[in-house]
């Protein structure tokens, strides 16, 4: 019985061991049983991958970490994070190395990132909050590291031991000696960490007479100490002459003797006593504190003034400068306020510094930057004031625009790995997954409008989620599944679904440890893989393509160690960390298709040939039936091919495989670029007679290969031996 066959599409990819008996699922008869430095189109045929260039052979690294700059298309580069500097490329090569990086190697596996135009923000647990910007600087662009000063929090919860107390004493330039009644500084690693402190002052109510000295003489005047907040004053009763009203701000009065205050003008009342007539006022002190007084001259035995204060919260944020001892530290007013501070018990600690550690990560969603995940808050999310992305500070009452600071609620204490910002906030931790989004009543954050909900419990890998298309990929706990997280209409939330569960033996005991998104030409995730080895997947969801490949970039020995994807003038580019030999260098993918047939575009390093390998699944399916474990021939097939130089091929039984190059018509062209052959090949009497039987084809030239389809005549033999 002979039978005609036809694989026109790879869009499944390569199928684990575990499904190569299910021929009743739709995935087999597109799938494979090996792909090898090849990649799936999203049309669905394969083309062999192009080889690497290196960047620049001179320069080595023990180890590094890509990270993609992005301004625009047309303004993009690889920045290659070393120890202690970054080493900037470009798609023609190596451009210049920025000194001075805070990161050193151990620090290089928890580095996360974010851009915003010309800045790159950089997280790390145990580092602060770095930028790295570029600027022009005489006609030139230059780049600098500078650490990001939060001077307007978070903070941790307020201290409510009242027995332990701050007090203050004011120096020259904001500065001041914080004292503790408690070891604070044993207690905590506070250098250069946050302190605030909060004063409540109480409100009163008080009238005062003030005397005059003649008709046209102030009296003694009356003074008003420490006045913070809002207050209000007035004559009364019927009275002639003038009122004078002085103020003494804290500039005038802090670390001086009363006799010494500087006082000045302030307001002046006139009444010729005709009629009743009052004066009032009502206003603000911002500062701490200020002082009034007041003071009266006319015909009258006095006048009478109402004073009314409604009191305030002094708050005043402290910088730790030096650590004198457990007890004693100069620190530094980051708002320059100045003024005198009373003792207080209510105070707090920043929370971030060297004791809480730093946030691990963080993200722009609404306007707002989403900082996560310190060392002592794993499970802790700060979101700054909108537009204004380093302010974290929040008022009495609580207004809408306060910076918020939310605490997930869970069993366990799961530490937050990633954050995307889709409709909602998609939070990813160690044991869950959530989103975060506003309340019924608004569509935007507020400090009392957030909502987050569990959206799974599957867990996430320490890798930064990846938005691709409308859905985003996330990499399980384990970092052996990889997910992909959407918005699904029919539960109203977010669910996630494997999809790499058809290839998972690509993953088994080699979890994904970089990964990157090439979004042109061709839809594909990159991940750099424990053993070094890269698994590429087609992900085109619109058109059911999702397709695992592996790749293999060298000889064994070689492996690839970080990946980043940075778009390009006519595609994104693929930028690859590889170590061959004792150093890790910087390698750019070849763009493949407009290259032509050139043969250094298919070899890595400009050395290594690639080779592709593709090995069908066997013909296991007829009209009639299952051809599982009949005795199978495959006496001639016929492949489609798209510009095509070489390949080899042939049929796998149990006894092997015997591959044979496939005579083209133009075969005997003087070059390559003559050779490109697109159409059918008949591969004649390719193999034996076996259970077994499935095609395999190979190509270790370095010039272009496309399969579009396989056509197999199998015969099956009637009898059974």
């Amino acid at each position: 019985m002979k039978l005609y066959d036809a694989k026109t599409s790879f869009a499944a990819g390569e199928l684990s061991p575990v499904l190569h008996a299910r021929i009743d699922l739709a995935q087999y008869h597109v799938g494979a049983r090996t792909i090898r430095n090849f990649i799936v189109l999203p049309q669905g045929a394969l083309i062999n991958r192009p080889g690497t260039t290196v960047l620049d052979p001179e320069r080595s690294y023990g180890a590094v970490r890509l990270v993609p700059f992005v301004f625009s298309e047309e303004d993009s580069c690889v920045l290659a994070f070393g120890d202690g500097f970054v080493d900037r490329y470009t798609f023609t090569g190596f451009r210049e190395r920025i000194p001075d990086s805070p990161y050193k190697s151990s620090h290089l596996a928890r580095l996360r990132w974010l851009q915003s135009a010309d800045v790159l923000y950089l997280f790390h647990p145990d580092v602060p909050i770095h930028m790295l910007r570029r600027e022009m600087e005489n006609g030139h662009r230059v780049w600098r590291f500078a650490k990001v000063e939060l001077d307007r929090g978070p903070f941790e919860d307020v201290n409510t031991d009242e027995t332990k107390k701050l007090s203050f004493t004011e120096r020259a330039d904001f500065k001041y000696d914080l004292y503790a009644n408690f070891p604070l500084f044993l207690t905590y690693d506070l250098l250069e960490a946050l302190i605030k402190v909060e004063v409540k002052i109480k409100g009163w109510s008080d009238t005062f007479e003030v005397k005059p000295a003649g008709v046209a003489a102030f009296g003694e005047p009356v003074t008003v100490k420490n006045v913070f907040g809002a207050f209000s004053y007035r004559t009364t009763g019927k009275w002639t002459g003038t009122v004078k009203v002085e103020r003494c701000l804290p500039e005038g009065w802090v670390g001086k003797d009363e006799a010494d205050w500087e006082w000045e003008e302030f307001k002046e009342y006139f009444s010729d006593g005709d009629a009743e007539e009052n004066f009032s006022f009502s206003g603000t002190v911002e500062e701490y504190a200020t002082h009034f007084r007041f003071a009266y001259a006319g015909p009258k035995r006095r006048v009478v003034i109402a004073f009314d204060y409604e009191g305030g919260l002094i708050e005043r944020v402290f910088r730790v400068k030096e650590i004198i001892s457990q007890q004693r530290a100069i620190v530094e007013d980051v708002e320059k306020k100045g003024g005198y501070i009373p003792e207080t018990d209510a105070w707090s600690i920043g929370a971030f510094g060297p004791h809480y550690g730093y946030p691990s990560l963080g993200i722009f969603h609404q306007e707002r930057l989403v900082l996560a995940a310190t060392r002592h808050s794993p499970q802790t999310l700060w979101m700054s004031q909108p537009a204004s992305w380093h302010d974290f500070s929040t008022s009495i009452p609580t207004k809408d625009s306060d910076s918020i600071t939310v605490t997930l609620a869970s069993k366990e204490i799961n530490e937050i790995r990633g954050l995307a910002s889709r409709g909602d906030l998609l939070i990813f931790t160690a044991g869950a997954e959530w989103s975060a989004k506003a309340g019924a009543k608004t569509d935007v954050f507020t400090p009392s409008s957030i909502v987050i909900t569990p959206s799974g419990y599957r867990g996430s890998h320490r890798l930064a989620p990846l938005d691709v298309g409308d859905a985003t990929l996330f990499v399980q706990r384990q970092g052996t599944t990889v997910r992909s997280m959407g918005y699904s209409l029919e539960i109203d939330g977010y669910s996630s679904s494997d999809i790499s569960i058809l290839a998972a033996h690509i993953f088994e005991g080699n979890p994904v440890v970089e990964w990157a998104y090439q979004q042109t030409p061709w839809s594909i995730v990159w991940c750099v893989l424990a053993d070094g080895t890269v698994g590429t997947l087609t992900l085109q969801r619109e058109h059911q393509v999702t397709a695992w490949t592996r790749q293999v970039f060298g000889l064994q020995g070689h492996k690839v160690g970080g990946v980043c994807c940075i778009p390009g003038d006519v595609q994104d580019d693929v930028y690859l960390a590889v170590r061959r030999g004792d150093g890790l260098q910087v390698e750019r993918l070849n763009r493949r298709l407009d290259t032509g047939t050139s043969g250094a575009t298919f070899k890595d390093a400009g050395a290594y040939t690639v080779h592709s390998v593709l090995e069908c699944l066997d013909w296991e399916q007829s009209a009639n039936g299952t051809l599982q474990g009949r005795h199978k021939q495959v006496p001639a097939l016929t492949l489609r091919l798209f510009r095509t130089v070489t390949l080899r091929g042939g049929i796998v039984t149990e006894n092997g495989a015997e591959l044979d190059v496939l005579q083209f018509p133009n075969a005997d062209s003087p070059g390559p670029a003559d050779r490109l052959y697109t159409g059918d090949v008949r591969l004649v009497a390719p193999g034996g007679v076996g259970r077994t039987c499935r095609v395999r084809l190979e190509n270790d030239e370095p010039y272009p290969v496309t399969i579009l389809g396989i056509f197999p005549e199998v015969v099956v033999s009637a009898e059974e031996n």
